[in-house]
């Protein structure tokens, strides 16, 4: 019996720490996955520049009725993590490591993903997955449904190919469609 409880707090206890943070991925029952990343020290190792093996999928901190099933149940990835822009520097930080580990797999015509937290104006935090796919082109799901002044749903825009860009970005999509309600 004493196990049992044993066992119990120790559940419990994961079930606290992994809610205690809004930007770390979600493994699924086949894996574990990767951390996150951010300006500030994280207790998580950074990615390699290739892409870590174990399906992942990263949700926002607040998955609701807005969170559209195609975004909650999406296939996994290989994850290369989060980038999180400190407030107020909206469009301004850029994880080189996270974006290394996406190129890499571009490069090597392979699937991938990783999120990008940034801020508005305002500090209300808009997330973008970005997902790779095998013929070089990228998914954008946009998370805007924090932004208080915005559109408030989540949008899906298809690109037909990232491009390398100067600077600390690297790269960004090109040749996208426009952006659909999911």
């Amino acid at each position: 019996m004493r196990m049992g409880r044993v066992t119990a707090w120790a559940v419990a206890m994961v079930a606290v720490v992994g809610c205690s943070s809004g930007l770390s991925p979600v493994s699924s029952p086949v894996g574990s996955g990767a951390g996150g990343s951010s300006p500030a020290s994280s207790p998580t190792p950074s990615p390699s520049p290739s892409a870590p093996e174990g399906p992942t999928v990263w949700l926002p901190e607040r998955v609701d009725a807005r969170t559209p099933e195609s975004v909650v149940i999406r296939r996994p990835l290989p994850f290369c993590g989060v980038e999180e822009a400190p407030v107020p520097r909206p469009g301004e930080y850029f994880d080189a490591t996270i974006r290394n580990c996406f190129w890499a797999a571009k490069l090597d015509r392979r699937e991938a993903e990783f999120v990008s937290v940034q801020p508005t104006m305002e500090g209300d935090r808009i997330a973008t997955i970005y997902r790779l796919r095998p013929d070089g082109g990228v998914d954008l799901l946009l998370d805007s449904t924090q932004d208080r002044f915005g559109g408030g749903g989540w949008t899906v825009t298809t690109c037909d190919r990232l491009v390398a860009e100067p600077g600390d970005r690297l790269f960004g999509p090109d040749a996208c469609g426009e952006p659909r309600p999911l």
